[in-house]
């Protein structure tokens, strides 16, 4: 990894200096592929899958996934330390909106990011393998502890059994899956088999493009929406919504997060139901 921090206006991030995280462009963080049952699981280690809003530290500044800045009150970034923190801004399970509402606000509610936590999973600056890695986060938050600041806990996977009762358990506790880091790797920005999902369904962003309107029960509220996914299909979303949601739909044009089970020969996601808006990140 290509990394120095250069003072509080520059670094150098893959070779390149970047005067300002709001710059950046392309992903900054390893990204999750999804699961499949061909890798071999002696290879990576497993953790639960929070569902809160991918944080990267840089240093001196908390960013998005994409690079965008976190507007966070500076006691929360105060005491992070100088090198790069990947984690997750996360309060609990099922608390997602209150953390996109939250991490998202241009500006920070102080007793809203009293309930955050930063759960660290990974340091980009050790140019070494995973267990590494984490070795050195582990000791960093020894040896500087801060109250809202968690190192993410990993384990071996002995089985693809003990892998999908651990996803059940972790799922029926309101968590949202299983997160698989591969051992033998340097942190590598962008998607790949170092990082892997592990869901009972897979999650998707589409765009809102049209509205199907409601009959029966339905009648005056929407029916289904009209989706597009980032690969050109076009589908109805039309399960997953509340009454309330029904009645003031998402907007045209906005992003929202689905689940399904699969897809057909098509493509197309089967049973896709309405999750959540997705904010801009």
């Amino acid at each position: 990894m290509n990394w120095k921090v250069l003072g509080s206006s520059a670094f150098i991030w893959a070779g390149s200096i970047v005067t300002s995280p709001n710059v950046m462009s392309v992903p900054i963080v390893t990204l999750a592929s999804e699961y499949d049952a061909d890798i071999r699981l002696a290879d990576y280690w497993m953790s639960e899958k929070l569902d809160g809003i991918r944080a990267f530290w840089n240093g001196y500044a908390l960013l998005t996934r994409s690079g965008k800045p976190i507007h966070a009150p500076t006691w929360f970034t105060e005491p992070l330390p100088e090198f790069p923190l990947d984690g997750e801004l996360w309060i609990a399970r099922n608390a997602f909106n209150d953390v996109q509402k939250t991490v998202l606000d241009n500006e920070p509610d102080d007793a809203a990011w009293r309930d955050l936590f930063f759960m660290v999973f990974d340091t980009p600056h050790v140019p070494s393998v995973f267990p590494e890695r984490l070795a050195k986060l582990e000791q960093w938050h020894k040896e500087s502890p801060v109250k809202h600041v968690k190192v993410v806990s990993h384990r071996s996977i002995a089985s693809e059994s003990a892998l999908f009762d651990y996803l059940e358990s972790v799922v029926d506790q309101g968590g949202e899956g299983i997160m698989l880091r591969k051992l033998d790797t340097r942190y590598r920005v962008g998607r790949s088999d170092d990082l892997i999902k592990v869901k009972r369904h897979q999650s998707q962003e589409v765009t809102v493009i049209g509205y199907k309107a409601g009959k029966g029960r339905l009648d005056g509220l929407l029916g289904s929406l009209w989706v597009e996914s980032d690969d050109g299909l076009r589908f109805y979303v039309g399960s997953g919504f509340s009454d309330e949601q029904r009645r003031s739909p998402p907007v045209l044009g906005s992003k929202i997060t689905i689940h399904h089970n699969g897809v057909t020969h098509n493509g197309i996601p089967r049973f896709a139901r309405f999750a959540h808006i997705r904010r801009p990140e």
